[in-house]
């Protein structure tokens, strides 16, 4: 569904409570050469990779995709990076990933590190020590493998860093990077301010709170505070912004406090 000149409407499948990611698909080009810019990738399964197939042979015009831009690590962001990037099953393209650093280096971490038996022993002792009493949950979280690992198979081994500030040109327009901190490492949105067009990742949700979460990794942490200094960088945006989140149904409103679907 196109929302904006330009701009399309994805929505995948999720296996989890939370059922399903919005992704977006923007028309580029550069040098003479049209294609696609995605934003974020779904998690890696049978069926997303089918809906994804679908929408290459289908809805795509015959153009490549030719840029995948990630906001943050997590496997619904990140899961499918390296196989939309080499053009899906049937390899059509060969496309840049464009993340920051902090989530590209996280994701890398989590993917090939957490998960072992260490990091659960952790995990179980975090949770112990801010009150979990349980004694089969306990036993849960020691039990628990690193299904990252299964949702993100695989991350590209070169990327584009975007950080704080840049402006990425997409087709003629020009989308600023908005970086946040408390949900992820060094999540990135992006914001077009003439056209009053925010893609937030998950930094700004239209009806369910953004996870801001303690990490047995830094169990000193304090990113609930990082999160909420984040949301400074929102209060200069036009309050008719139209909004379009990873979760839920785009809004033309003060970032969710005034709910208007389109």
């Amino acid at each position: 569904m196109e929302v904006a000149h330009s701009v399309f409407w994805v929505r995948m499948p999720l296996p989890f409570a939370l059922d399903h990611i919005n992704l977006w698909l923007l028309r580029d080009s550069a040098n003479g050469v049209s294609g696609w810019t995605v934003i974020d990738c779904g998690v890696a399964s049978i069926e997303t990779k089918s809906r994804w197939e679908a929408l290459f042979d289908g809805h795509l015009g015959g153009l490549p995709i030719r840029r995948i831009l990630v906001t943050h690590c997590h496997p619904d962001r990140l899961g499918l990076a390296q196989w939309l990037a080499t053009g899906g099953d049937r390899k059509r393209w060969d496309a840049r990933l464009w993340v920051s650093l902090g989530e590209y280096m996280s994701g890398r971490v989590v993917a090939n590190g957490m998960g072992s038996n260490a990091d659960a022993h952790d995990a179980a002792q975090q949770f112990q020590l801010n009150g979990l009493s349980d004694s089969n949950l306990i036993e849960q979280v020691r039990g628990r493998t690193n299904y990252y690992a299964k949702l993100v198979p695989d991350i590209p081994a070169r990327y584009r860093r975007i950080q704080d500030d840049d402006v990425v040109s997409i087709g003629e327009r020009q989308w600023q990077v908005v970086t946040g901190y408390g949900h992820s490492p060094e999540h990135c949105a992006l914001y077009r301010e003439n056209s009053r067009l925010l893609i937030p990742g998950d930094m700004v949700l239209s009806r369910i709170s953004t996870n801001v979460s303690v990490h047995d990794t830094e169990p000193e942490g304090n990113p609930l505070a990082s999160y909420l200094d984040s949301l400074a960088q929102y209060e200069s945006m036009a309050p008719d912004t139209m909004v379009l989140p990873s979760h839920g149904k785009t809004s033309r409103s003060a970032f969710g406090l005034r709910q208007q679907d389109v």
